[in-house]
């Protein structure tokens, strides 16, 4: 057992916005709880997701490796191949880590109390709603039932009221309010049952890790948020407006699917959407940064790591009105946010170095002084972190295999400003992400 090792809280959100919020002006949503984070840690600007969807990005967030190598290529099923893998967790126990794991889970490893970590995670996508953890929430904390109010939805009903705890999470691209202040949301419930977690295994080491099911659709903050973001002052998204560019034949099938599934397909239309999506981020990052707060009031913060990340972006929005995952690897799905904060007095810094959610299961076990196991295809991040030299990276490969009706493989690989995309049928897609953020001109067709 290692002595003295850290504490670590390794929070992981799914399906953000990030790449747009953190570009453009005009309504943003409100992070004071990751501003705090990172102005005592390290907040990575050009962190990569390995791969655009949920379960293949959280494979290989657990395993170290890449998806060819996990085998959990899509967003549906398990796969025995990733579940024979070691994870990180296991280095961790073996060391004397006490382990949890609270919120969505979704990586193609269905029951991980097999690996001997405690906690909440429903099998497959989960619906934290119907489970009886959740009543027993309600229940001890005196609070009403979660009411849903739809304003709109890529099918074009709209208008429908629900009470999630009977109806379910409505993972669908939709979006409105949750009645009330947003103490029955599934992301206080799920920051709640990790504090009294750490409340009772506080000896240390432990490692706890918090996924909240959004800011994913359906996009659900609560009413009381709807003053934060003004509509109307969120600026259009570049490329919102890029409909026929040159890109796969078979992604151009997915707009026109969405395209044809969408009632309306105005700015204004997916404006109202993008504002209930930053509003419900904004909650996340409000009751994140309260259980921040707590650990402080624990005595728990000086010694404790945070890792905050998340599985892959949004492309709501983007592209010729673009929603969800699009079957291709445009920025919007590929950027994701990545803070990391040591247990030592830190002062905040940026890092432009390029970088992958990937890399965190070698950083975690890094920082608890464990060694990194040599089948890891990510790098450790804390000597960038600690500003020590030696750390390189030329480039960085991502990986797709196809989303819904995109049937297809791509690879993209990132060096310097270029970012360079194939698919299995030679088509090529060449960006300068210098010149050209919002990936507008594809010079290898030119």
């Amino acid at each position: 057992m290692i002595i003295n090792s850290p504490n670590v809280v390794w929070i992981t959100l799914d399906h953000v916005q990030y790449y747009h919020y953190k570009r453009t002006g005009g309504a943003r949503p409100v992070l004071n709880g990751y501003e705090a984070l990172a102005a005592d840690g390290v907040e990575f600007t050009a962190c990569k997701s390995v791969h655009p969807l949920c379960m293949p990005a959280r494979a290989s967030m657990l395993t170290g490796v890449y998806t060819h190598k996990h085998r959990q290529l899509r967003n549906t099923g398990s796969n025995r191949v990733v579940a024979d893998l070691p994870i990180v967790f296991d280095y961790l126990i073996e060391n004397g880590y006490k382990t949890g794991y609270f919120g969505k889970n979704h990586s193609g490893i269905e029951n991980l109390g097999d690996y001997g970590i405690d906690g909440f995670y429903p099998a497959g996508y989960g619906d934290p709603y119907l489970t009886g953890e959740y009543r027993d929430y309600l229940e001890r904390k005196g609070l009403k039932r979660p009411v849903y109010r739809e304003e709109w939805s890529l099918a074009g009903e709209g208008n429908r009221v629900c009470d999630l705890s009977e109806a379910g999470y409505i993972n669908k691209l939709s979006s409105g309010y949750l009645e009330g202040d947003g103490e029955n949301h599934e992301a206080a419930f799920i920051f709640d049952m990790a504090l009294d977690y750490i409340k009772k295994n506080r000896e240390r080491p432990f490692c706890v890790r918090v996924d909240t099911w959004g800011p994913h659709h359906t996009f659900t903050p609560p009413e009381t948020y709807d003053a934060l973001i003004n509509e109307e002052e969120i600026e259009k998204y570049p490329s919102f407006d890029d409909y026929c560019r040159d890109i796969p034949p078979i992604s151009l099938n997915f707009i026109e699917f969405v395209r044809k599934n969408n009632a309306k397909s105005e700015w204004r239309d997916f404006r109202r959407m993008v504002k209930r999506a930053y509003e419900h981020y904004s909650f996340i990052d409000a009751v994140m940064g309260r259980f921040i707060e707590d650990l402080k009031d624990l005595g728990l913060y000086g010694d404790t790591a945070i890792i905050l990340t998340a599985d892959h972006g949004d492309a709501l929005a983007s592209h010729g009105g673009l929603a969800d995952k699009s079957g291709d690897m445009q920025e919007e799905l590929m950027s994701v946010p990545l803070v990391i904060k040591p247990i030592s007095d830190f002062r905040g810094m940026k890092s432009g170095e390029l970088v992958s959610n990937l890399d965190i299961p070698a950083t975690l076990l890094d920082i608890c002084g464990i060694n990194i196991p040599g089948h890891f295809d990510g790098k450790s991040l804390l000597p960038l972190i600690e500003g020590r030299g030696g750390w390189e990276r030329g480039g960085l490969m991502c990986q797709h295999y196809g989303h819904r009706k995109v049937d297809l493989k791509q690879r993209c690989y990132y060096e310097g400003d270029l970012k360079y995309i194939i698919d299995e049928n030679g088509f090529a897609q060449l960006y300068n992400l210098k010149d050209d953020p919002d990936e507008l001109i594809n010079v290898a067709a030119a």
